[in-house]
């Protein structure tokens, strides 16, 4: 888990440092803009933050949360979490910029490719030879 300083920002400070923050991103688009989020965020906050959009969207497509858990490797309570502040309203612009067909099947195939683990899609390699005689 990120390690984040036990002193507090005054609110105005934390909230100019959210909008400058999300001010660059904005303003950071392709290539740089992955290069920038890989120099910027640890493994371990890109994993956390991979995993977090991936629980947003795998729910938005109605997938269980077992098999939401399964494939991501997460607990049911991270997932409820998520869950909960989704059905309160949290995470509508995610939602609202995936809603597009195009997005969706990216998503999913991106998903699937995680799931497989580096092995082929499902019939490339794993079907039985044909005319083998077996």
């Amino acid at each position: 888990m990120p390690h984040v300083s036990k002193i507090k920002l005054k609110k105005s400070v934390a909230s100019d440092i959210g909008n400058t923050f999300a001010s660059t991103l904005l303003e950071i688009r392709g290539v740089r803009g992955r290069a920038f989020l890989i120099e910027l965020l640890t493994p371990t906050e890109r994993i956390m933050l991979s995993k977090r959009l991936s629980i947003i969207l795998m729910l938005s497509q109605n997938a269980s949360y077992y098999r939401i858990r399964n494939m991501l490797r997460v607990s049911t309570s991270t997932i409820k979490r998520v869950h909960t502040a989704m059905l309160s309203g949290s995470f509508s612009e995610i939602l609202r910029r995936t809603a597009e067909k195009k997005s969706r099947r990216e998503f999913w195939n991106l998903i699937e490719a995680i799931a497989r683990g580096g092995l082929p899609p499902r019939g490339a390699r794993w079907s039985r030879p044909k005319n083998t005689g077996l």
